[in-house]
């Protein structure tokens, strides 16, 4: 069976960080609790970003996003994730939406 394509972007993401940074991948998943009269809800936990990285002294915060063709539709960014990350202003904290093109190969010269 062949690899999701988003899981093979984040594998790769995450190998080409230098060893001498520090990585953190932000789980992803849902949750459980008893709602009215004993029943399961679900709901999907929300993380502002896909990864973090500490290189030095700057914090970088990476949201990755997988996606055929040629452009990336803002549909696919949740609303509350782009305004949490353009939210931050801290001097030594940069947030990054990483775009993955993954049908659209280019040589690098």
């Amino acid at each position: 069976m062949a690899k999701n394509p988003g899981k093979a972007f984040e594998e790769d993401t995450k190998k080409s960080v230098p060893d001498w940074c520090w990585i953190y991948r932000f789980k992803d998943g849902t949750a459980n609790f008893a709602g009215e009269k004993n029943q399961n809800v679900r709901f999907q936990a929300h993380n502002i970003c896909d990864f973090m990285i500490m290189a030095n002294e700057r914090l970088y915060l990476l949201e990755l996003k997988s996606h055929k063709g040629a452009s990336i539709p803002f549909s696919c960014i949740r609303p509350k994730q782009l305004e949490e990350m353009a939210e931050i202003t801290y001097p030594n904290i940069t947030a990054f939406f990483l775009l993955n093109f993954r049908d659209i190969e280019r040589k690098m010269l």
